[in-house]
Formats: structure tokens, C-alpha cells, sequence
């Protein structure tokens, strides 16, 4: 077993931000590797890679804004809550991007309860899964444009 160290609230956002937004980038990656093997009867482990993905994109982008660690595990799985912090900081640059809203709401239960990796009574209502990863897709667009150096104002 591998040991991850969790580096202190100390950190600096932009570290930590990066740090998120790799992961993120890698859930994505492996979303978009799946859908276009053929989804078939992984469809639940591609949303799930979908939703984890856009909660750790949303996340890189709060701790880039300055919101500390703590505060990001307190939002725990909430895609929606998220979203809306990122959106009252303004981290969309003013934008209220709807396809990535849509993306949080229509994952959010199944990501929140553990839906999506456990069998289950309660029953499961789901995005299409090209959909999902198109949307995914503008939310980690949107975290690379937030996350970008600003560019250095010239004379």
C-alpha cells in the first residue's frame, strides 16, 4: 500500500489547487478512455469518474481562490454546493456556465450517496454518459482558464 501524504492547510493554494486539478485531469482522462472503449455495463464507474472528476476540478478551483482544505472537506461530495461557491466567487468570470450546472445537478444525488459505487434501493436516475463527459469537459476547460497564470499586462 502506498502512502499519500496530506499536506497541511499551510500549503500553498496554488500547490494544492495543482494538485487537485492533476487528479481531476486524470479522472477525466480515464472517463473519456472508458466511454470510447465502449460503455456498455460500465456505465456507473464512467459517471462516477465523470462526478469525481468535476468535484475535483471545482475544488482545484476554490483552493486556487483561496478556500482552505478544511473547507473543502466540508463540502464533502456536494457538486452543487460547490458549484454555487465557485460561481458566487466568480470563478467562471462572471458566467453562470448552465451545462456544468446541469452536470452537478443531475449527478449530485448519485455522487452524494455513494450511488453510483454501491448497489442500491433507491432508484437511480442518471445523465447520458456522453453527455456527462461533454459537460465534464467545459467544467475542466473552465479550470484550466481559471487556473492560468494571468497574463502580464504589456506597455
Amino acid at each position: 500500500m502506498s502512502e499519500h501524504n496530506l499536506e497541511e492547510d499551510t500549503a500553498e493554494p496554488a500547490q494544492r489547487a495543482r494538485a487537485y486539478a492533476d487528479r481531476a485531469w486524470a479522472y477525466g482522462e480515464a472517463a473519456e478512455r472508458l466511454l470510447h472503449a465502449g460503455c456498455g455495463a460500465v456505465e456507473l464507474p464512467l459517471l462516477m469518474l465523470i462526478a469525481t472528476a468535476a468535484e475535483l476540478s471545482i475544488k482545484a478551483m476554490l483552493r486556487r481562490g483561496g478556500a482552505s482544505e478544511e473547507y473543502l472537506l466540508l463540502l464533502g461530495h456536494d457538486l452543487v454546493g460547490a458549484f454555487e461557491a465557485a460561481v458566487r466567487r466568480g470563478m467562471y468570470g462572471g458566467e453562470r456556465p448552465e451545462e456544468i450546472r446541469a452536470l452537478a445537478e443531475t449527478l449530485q444525488e448519485a455522487h452524494l450517496m455513494s450511488l453510483l459505487r454501491y448497489p442500491g434501493v433507491i432508484p437511480l436516475r442518471t445523465p447520458p454518459a456522453d453527455w456527462a463527459l461533454q459537460a465534464l469537459k467545459l467544467q475542466l476547460d473552465a479550470m484550466g482558464d481559471y487556473l492560468s497564470p494571468s497574463p502580464v499586462a504589456t506597455r
